[in-house]
């Protein structure tokens, strides 16, 4: 009989790639897989799927949108989380897309219980919360990202091992103790199978009466990071240069009620708002895009890779990013032709209005985008370095 390792993948959100891997690594004969997640984490979610040797479980709360509240729901969480870990008794656990403080108890657990702690870095999140807290003129913003910073470097100095989604973040990471060869870069991927290329006519678009019109799609989750302001000013532009075109907008949160406070305000009727879809009807969903929007602010382009790029690729659309010029995001679409970077509000509207008036002279844009997606994010390869990782110490 097989001797199986029972391995935790905690993605808080939710994700669906997190979940794809979850399923593969599931069909490895030594390992028994746990998938746990925040279901009520906003944000769009996997459609988990029961699977031999892989069980889904939900660890829920909800949190503030108050600092000071976050707080202390973080630290309730942190035990939720714990309790459930010493449930499963596992081997080695993943960590993705964890807000800190309830990170540093799993880590702390999983050193005394002797687990092997993988810390799977999609963002560094003291550095955002530096950013948001410094907008905010939130008089605790130094002491609370000095502590955070701390808090953050200190467990990834201690991981077994850190899996990193660019190398951007090499630099950071060694100048801050990091072992080196403690570090794998496993760049970010959509799950492929998932999300195949559909007609923009489909069952989501005739729903929404969108299948007649010029899309300009952004969904996934906004937050004031995503800068929403640049959507107000597309709209304008769109209205001042009579360009018949729509943005829809498929997400959920602060953000997008000041969105929808502002175009109200305005009475831009031009932008459709919609809430998170249900993931089986995601590839519909992209496929009623002409365009496709990937935003992030110029301060937040150094931590934050958009993993909606990716889906977006897999989907055959025309991505348009709006990140910073040292971002992967814009590295991917600019090296590999499969989308365009635009560094200001200007070059992005001026983008949108070139691709409106040759919409056919930029199909090429769309079959290099599916293409890249079909060469990169084949799970099968990508599971195997995980698996690697995660046997490494464990046998």
């Amino acid at each position: 009989m097989i001797s199986k390792s029972k391995i935790i993948v905690f993605d808080f959100p939710g994700h669906p790639f997190q979940y794809e891997l979850s399923e593969n690594l599931s069909l490895f004969d030594n390992l028994d897989i746990y998938h746990l997640y925040n279901a009520k984490q906003l944000g769009p979610k996997s459609s988990f799927k029961k699977k031999k040797d892989l069980s889904v479980i939900q660890v829920n709360k909800s949190f503030s949108k108050n600092f000071y509240i976050r707080f202390f729901d973080e630290i309730l969480y942190s035990f939720l989380i714990c309790h459930q870990i010493i449930k499963i008794k596992p081997n080695s656990i993943i960590s993705s897309n964890c807000p800190l403080i309830p990170q540093f108890f799993i880590y702390l657990l999983c050193k005394v219980l002797k687990i092997n702690f993988i810390f799977w870095l999609q963002d560094i999140i003291s550095i955002a919360a530096k950013e948001i807290l410094k907008k905010q003129r939130n008089f605790l913003q130094k002491i609370v990202s000095t502590i955070f910073f701390k808090m953050e470097f200190f467990i990834l100095r201690n991981s077994d091992h850190v899996i990193t989604i660019s190398n951007d973040f090499d630099k950071i990471l060694i100048k801050n103790g990091i072992n080196k060869n403690n570090i794998t870069c496993i760049p970010n991927w959509a799950p492929l199978k998932d999300i195949p290329q559909k007609k923009k006519i489909n069952s989501f678009s005739l729903e929404n009466n969108l299948e007649d019109s010029f899309n300009i799609l952004y969904s996934g989750t906004l937050g004031f990071k995503h800068n929403p302001d640049v959507i107000i000013d597309l709209s304008k532009f769109l209205i001042n240069k009579k360009i018949n075109a729509k943005i829809v907008m498929i997400s959920e949160g602060t953000a997008v009620e000041y969105l929808k406070r502002q175009s109200k305000k305005s009475n831009l009727k031009n932008i459709i708002f919609l809430p998170f879809q249900n993931f089986d009807i995601f590839p519909e969903v992209l496929a009623t895009a002409d365009i496709s929007l990937v935003m992030l602010e110029k301060s937040a382009g150094q931590f934050s890779v958009p993993s909606k790029l990716l889906s977006i690729l897999c989907s055959g659309r025309i991505p348009i990013v709006y990140v910073s010029s040292s971002n992967l995001s814009a590295r991917i679409v600019t090296n590999h032709k499969c989308g365009f970077s635009v560094d200001s509000n200007k070059e992005l509207n001026e983008m949108v209005q070139s691709i409106y008036e040759n919409f056919s002279s930029y199909q090429y844009i769309a079959d290099n985008s599916r293409n890249y997606a079909e060469k990169n994010f084949d799970i099968n390869i990508i599971a195997e370095k995980f698996k690697k990782i995660i046997l490494y110490k464990y046998y």
